[in-house]
């Protein structure tokens, strides 16, 4: 039987990313495991000046933590003890590398269901966290398909 005691969900501050929750904090309560939410802040580009790319991190760590903070609070009303980690890198990577370090057991994530020119250019960050995550990985589809 399949032992989880660490599981990670990423949230990007979507509704769609946040279906992962549900199915992970069940796993969570059946297993008794730990909860950590991450929200991984990716790099801007770099053609703008360095002052407003400043700024702008600061705006976007502050609304993100904010964001966390409040998904927090709801997620205890139903399982106490859940963690939050704020993260800035490539969003995929960071992910990986967070799960590594803290000896995750399961990532559970949404995937966004891209495909064909949105896929190629945004790349798919659920592909690259199953392909590069050293633990399970559990991709929690869209509802209503699209």
């Amino acid at each position: 039987m399949f032992t989880y005691k660490h599981i990670l969900v990423p949230l990007d501050g979507s509704e769609l990313a946040e279906e992962a929750l549900l199915p992970a904090l069940a796993i969570a309560q059946l297993m008794q495991a730990s909860l950590t939410l991450i929200r991984v802040i990716p790099p801007f580009l770099r053609e703008v000046d360095d002052q407003y790319t400043a700024a702008a991190t600061d705006i976007l760590q502050e609304k993100a933590g904010a964001y966390l903070l409040a998904v927090r609070e709801r997620v205890t009303a139903v399982y106490p003890g859940v963690t939050i980690k704020l993260a800035a890198g490539p969003v995929a990577e960071t992910i990986i590398e967070y799960a590594a370090a803290q000896k995750i057991d399961l990532i559970v994530l949404s995937s966004h269901g891209r495909s064909g020119i949105s896929r190629w250019v945004f790349g798919s960050v659920a592909e690259r966290v199953v392909r590069g995550a050293s633990c399970a990985v559990l991709i929690v589809h869209q509802k209503g398909g699209g």
